[in-house]
């Protein structure tokens, strides 16, 4: 084919397509990154990616996309508080905002140990009727002048019948039952709180275990209705029979079992004992004064 030449008599070379010969040559294709290593078995160059500053998760905290206590999404890796139940992933604690200002929750307010004392059948008008019933009784036996509920060593020697007991010695007896009971329940209450910390558990319904006791404390009271002639053997009697029936109570009024419920009894008569002691010193006391 001739060489054609232009207005102007210039040669021009010849127009050939791409890929013939005489032609040029085909543009060797460049690798991409999609199509994977070159013809050569060469792995081509990777191209340099600057970190981007929304991808750096704070120092010290591994980035999540979710939270690890209530699996809220996180919203990206600088998130360091779950904005919807507060758990912080430095401190590993949930936290609170209050009036713009972050509070940390306190622990102590959560006590996650069993109640002692929980409601159930007959809470809380069974103990407390049982409770008024005993007053009842009791109330009767004081204004008949019963000679088993009065301290015979008080009003002399020697067994006396009922109608001997001065009215005066009645009422005044029928007004110490309530210092009593108040002081019993409350004796009570303390040997539920200390017993409760010693078996691991909470005292739970305070308002319930003060009934509960109540009951306890005014049932074993009847047994102050014993009376034999010796006044000594009467009060040892009657301590023992009182010990009894709160151990026995405990079990049905507070759920107990048989060792904790003599582990509470053991806690009672060493406060009654105590108190007993207290009292006398007190009173040695006063009648020491000149």
């Amino acid at each position: 084919m001739a060489d054609k030449h232009d207005d102007n008599g210039i040669e021009q070379p010849n127009e050939r397509p791409v890929g013939e010969p005489g032609g040029p040559p085909e543009p060797s294709p460049s690798p991409s990154a999609d199509e994977g290593p070159a013809a050569d078995g060469r792995e081509p160059p990777a191209l340099p990616v600057e970190p981007s500053e929304e991808a750096e998760a704070p120092s010290g905290v591994r980035a999540l996309d979710i939270c690890p206590n209530c699996g809220a999404p996180m919203r990206g890796p600088n998130t360091l508080v779950c904005m919807k139940c507060g758990f912080d992933l430095k401190q590993l604690k949930v936290i609170k905002t209050k009036l713009g200002e972050v509070a940390e929750e306190e622990d102590e307010k959560r006590d996650d140990r069993d109640p002692l004392v929980e409601r159930g059948f007959g809470d809380p008008w069974l103990p407390l009727g049982l409770a008024g019933a005993a007053v009842i009784v009791l109330a009767v036996g004081y204004l008949a002048g019963y000679t088993g509920l009065f301290d015979m060593l008080a009003l002399g020697e020697g067994e006396l019948p009922a109608t001997t007991v001065p009215w005066k010695i009645r009422l005044l007896g029928l007004l110490q039952l309530p210092i009593l009971l108040a002081i019993g329940t409350a004796c009570g209450i303390a040997t539920v709180a200390v017993g409760a910390w010693i078996f691991g558990n909470r005292l739970g319904d305070a308002p319930l275990a003060t009934a509960r006791v109540l009951g306890i404390v005014a049932l074993a009271r009847l047994a102050s209705f014993i009376d034999v002639t010796n006044h000594a053997w009467e009060g040892m009697l009657e301590a023992v029979a009182q010990a009894a029936a709160f151990f026995i109570l405990c079990l049905p009024f507070l759920r107990v079992r048989p060792r904790d419920a003599g582990t509470l009894t053991g806690l009672m008569v060493l406060a009654v004992i105590l108190l007993y002691t207290l009292s006398r010193l007190v009173t040695w006391a006063l009648d020491s004064l000149p």
